[in-house]
Parts: structure tokens; C-alpha cells; sequence
């Protein structure tokens, strides 16, 4: 949290982004149905909700991550006034406490985040997706949005059909 920022060198970027995006091509664009939550997601959820895009993001933005954006970005969320510190399992109180201070005492405060809440619009009647890809197996996915608005995957179907 407060060390990284100043060993970050366009060069550890760069490879960082590669890494990210090889992954991305390895879970989710080369493995089969690996394209399909995603899809699923952000028809789901509108363009201003978090589930709409991937949690690993999309292959278009990682590539366009500058080092002044990854910057900015762990100044504002990867701050201490930003995070939560649980300590769990059998520990000495006055020993965990010197060893938080003695790591996390001397990162900076970062500026106040506003908690944001997203849309709680839900689209109304039913949407057909039909995605096409190179797998043996045709599937289907059922989903909704229960009444908390919480998307739940309630029926997960394979019509095993061949082609």
C-alpha cells in the first residue's frame, strides 16, 4: 500500500499490463464459455453499474493504462483513510498493535473518497443475448435480478446439443 509507488517504472508497467492481459486471454477470451459471464454481466447491469464490466477489465482498457493513471489511481484507493486492517487468529494485542504502527503509521492519508452508489435502475421485460463461439456445446444461462437488486444466478442450464 505504501511502498509500491515509488519503485514503479514505466518498464514494470508495461510488463505488469502484459501479464494482466495475458491472463485476461487465458480465463477469459481463449477458454471456452470463458466469454460468457462477462457478456452476461453487462447486459445484466447498465453501463454505470460495477457488474458491468469484468472485475479484470476489458482488454481495450488495460492496454491504455498510463503511468500517471495507475498513479493517481493507487494515490486516491490504496490509501490507509480507504482500507480496513483485520487481524485474525491467536495473537499478542500489544504486539499486533506496534507491528501496525510500525508498518502502516508512516503511509500518507490519501484524499477523501466519496462513497459512490451505483444506478438501482433495472431494465424492465425480458432480453435475449445470443453470443456465438467456438465450443462443442451449446448452453444457456437464466439470470435476474432479485428484489435487493443483487444479481442472482438462479438457473444455470447446458442443453448438450451437438452442431
Amino acid at each position: 500500500m505504501g511502498f509500491m509507488l515509488p519503485g514503479l517504472t514505466q518498464e514494470k508497467l508495461d510488463n505488469q499490463k502484459e501479464v494482466v492481459m495475458n491472463e485476461r486471454r487465458q480465463r477469459y477470451e481463449n477458454q471456452p464459455y470463458g466469454k460468457a459471464w462477462e457478456t452476461l454481466f453487462s447486459n445484466l447491469f447498465s453501463e454505470d453499474h460495477p457488474y458491468h464490466w469484468p472485475t479484470i477489465g476489458w482488454m481495450e482498457d488495460i492496454a491504455k493504462f498510463e503511468l500517471d493513471d495507475v498513479r493517481k489511481f493507487f494515490q486516491t484507493y490504496y490509501t490507509p483513510n480507504n482500507s480496513a486492517l483485520v487481524i485474525g487468529g491467536n495473537f499478542d494485542t500489544t504486539q499486533a498493535k506496534e507491528l501496525v504502527d510500525k508498518y502502516f503509521s508512516s503511509i500518507p492519508k490519501g484524499i477523501n473518497t466519496i462513497l459512490q452508489f451505483c444506478s438501482s435502475s433495472v431494465s424492465s421485460g425480458n432480453k435475449k443475448v445470443v453470443m456465438e463461439d467456438n465450443v462443442q456445446l451449446s448452453r444457456v444461462y437464466l439470470a435476474w435480478h432479485t428484489r435487493k437488486l443483487l444479481m442472482k444466478m438462479m438457473l444455470h442450464w447446458m442443453f448438450f446439443q451437438t452442431f
